[in-house]
Order: C-alpha cells, then structure tokens, then sequence
C-alpha cells in the first residue's frame, strides 16, 4: 500500500545542457492523484562524476588501515600507509609481501552503483620492484552475475586480472565498453599483488569517472511530490520510444535504475553526440490503489 513506481519510455534526453520537464502533450503541469507534481530535471556539469572514494589514498585510520579502502592480506603480507614512496599527495599505499608470496590487496566497494550503457575512464599509478608484478580488476554483478573488466574493455564472467609491471612510477589508463544492462548489485575495484614474494608494490591516484563523452547525466528527486511515496528499493524502468534513435545509437537499451532512499533516481542517456537531437520520453505513472495509469499522454521534450 502507498508504494508507487514511475515507467519512463524514452528516445532521447533532450538538449544537451538543459533541463528537461515533465509536462502533458498540451503543455499544462501534470497532476498526480489530484496534485500538481514538481517535474523538473536537472543535467550535471562535465560528465565526469568520480566513483571511487579518496583514489588518492590519503585517508588512513592508522598506518595499515586504510579509511575508505578494505585491506585483505593473508600470512605477515600487509597493506601500509607510505609517505616517502607516493605519485601524488602526502601518502600511497604499499603492499608488502611475505616470503610466501602470501596475498596482499586492497579494495573497494562502490557506495555509487556503475550505470549501465555508460563506459567509464579508469586510471591508476602504480609501482614494482624488480620484476615482481601487481594487477588490479574491475568487477560488476549484473542479474546476480558477477563480470569482469577484460583486456578487450569488453565484460564478461570469466575472472580477468590486469597485470602491470614498472620500477618507476607509470600510469595505466583504459576506457571500459559500457557497462551491461540488467540490474547492478554490486562495483567494485581490487589493486594486489601477483608473484612478488619479499616486494613491495605500490599504488596511487586510482580514478573511475564517468567518460567525457557521456556528460548527459541527470538526476530527479521525487520526495517533493505531495501525497507520493517511493519505497527505497523500488525500480524506475526506461525503454526505447523512437526507433530512428534505436538504430542510430544501439547502445542506448532498456535498463532498469533503483530509487535510493533519498527518493532520487538517475537517468542516462548515452550518445558521444555533445548536443543529441531532441525527441520524446513518455512518461507514465501507475498507482497501486487505482491500479491504473494516473497519467497519460505525458512527455519530456
């Protein structure tokens, strides 16, 4: 009772750059169950929203416990806060591995979802000894399905690893294909080691943002829809409307998003077209009380 769900079909999110309203195909504000709705979207700035939390590495609980990564090390392999061996910034962290060759890692689980349809810019610094190699994975599940970043950038099941090996400090640097479509349970990155028995690696200046192509990312809160409620969990669904821009941007598909408990979902379009073509999202909105739709023949232009 009193949880309601929004179904956007949608072939574009408008012009670039500016808001995108709800509004009835008369141009009148929409009423929802007898109450006009607060409708505005908002689009975001520069299209790089950063995923990963402190990829510094400057935040450290004590010297082996980093604040916002989680440490995993098994026999005395460690994780350790290193001031004197960094790229950038006060710290980096160093992985010292036992004579065992023993695993040591840190990782981090995304408190941001990666979107689906969206390919993301990644960028890490690192540094071995000798020829002692680290390696790192990007991982999301999927429909319950765990997939990996592999060395093509495309995603797939099979467990891939990116080796890395230099003395100095280098950057590696990839765009993914874009995240699969389904509903996203789980990000997640691991920076560790690979047979480096008694070495020491290091990592630093790790980045997981958003490709600059993709800067048509918006937000919408529902909480200042009177008499509305959307149960945390509940699920926003946007399907294809216009076929033209089915055939002309395919990577652009059905997909599913996650109302937050702040009420707020996030909607995507994916174009590397700056200024897309305006055409027609329909937005519908059905209500478990009257089961029926409340709205009809509404659209975002």
């Amino acid at each position: 009772d009193g949880i309601y769900y929004e179904k956007l079909s949608t072939g574009s999110d408008g012009t670039s750059g500016k808001p995108i309203t709800i509004a009835a195909e008369s141009g009148d504000t929409p009423v929802i169950d007898r109450t006009v709705a607060a409708t505005t979207w908002e689009p975001t700035t520069g299209g790089v929203a950063q995923v990963l939390v402190d990829g510094g590495l400057e935040n450290w609980d004590n010297a082996t416990t980093p604040s916002d990564w989680e440490a995993t090390n098994d026999g005395t392999s460690s994780a350790n806060r290193d001031g004197a061996e960094k790229h950038g910034g006060t710290y980096s962290a160093r992985l010292d591995i036992d004579g065992s060759n023993n695993r040591g890692q840190i990782a981090q689980f995304f408190d941001a979802q990666l979107v689906s349809g969206v390919a993301y810019d990644v960028s890490v610094w690192y540094k071995t000894e000798d020829a002692k190699p680290c390696k790192f994975y990007i991982r999301v599940k999927v429909n319950s399905n765990l997939q990996y970043l592999q060395a093509n950038d495309s995603w797939s099941t099979s467990v891939y690893y990116r080796e890395l090996m230099n003395t100095s400090w280098t950057e590696y640097t990839t765009t993914t294909d874009a995240v699969p479509s389904g509903a996203l349970s789980e990000s997640s990155m691991c920076l560790k080691t690979h047979d480096a028995a008694n070495a020491s690696i290091y990592w630093d200046d790790v980045s997981i943002q958003y490709t600059t192509s993709y800067d048509n990312l918006y937000d919408k809160t529902f909480a200042t829809w009177t008499g509305i409620v959307l149960e945390d969990g509940a699920l926003l669904t946007y399907v294809l409307w216009d076929t033209d821009i089915a055939t002309t941007y395919p990577s652009m598909s059905a997909g599913t998003y996650t109302v937050d408990e702040s009420n707020k979902i996030t909607y995507v379009w994916c174009t590397d077209d700056a200024d897309p073509d305006t055409h027609t999202m329909r937005v519908s909105y059905r209500d478990d009380a009257y089961d029926g739709i409340a709205i009809d023949d509404s659209y975002i232009t």
